[in-house]
């Protein structure tokens, strides 16, 4: 929440409340929160990684498009 404009800006024009997030992509992992209930429900994933996340990531895809 602290780290994320695409979360911030939105919460400080009013468009939503902080109160409206149910849970982080942990809880989710982990079972504290079952998700949305319904199809008719809208999830959303926010990532804020770091660039270390980012780099593994690009290494992954260029090691399997070179058959590693």
């Amino acid at each position: 929440m602290h780290e994320s404009g695409d979360l911030i800006d939105p919460i400080a024009n009013g468009r939503f409340n902080a109160d409206d997030i149910r849970a982080d992509l942990a809880a989710l992992c982990k079972g504290e929160h079952p998700g949305r209930e319904n199809d008719a429900k809208v999830s959303v994933f926010k990532a804020v990684g770091t660039a270390l996340e980012d780099l593994a990531s690009a290494v992954l895809v260029y090691d399997s498009d070179r058959g590693r």
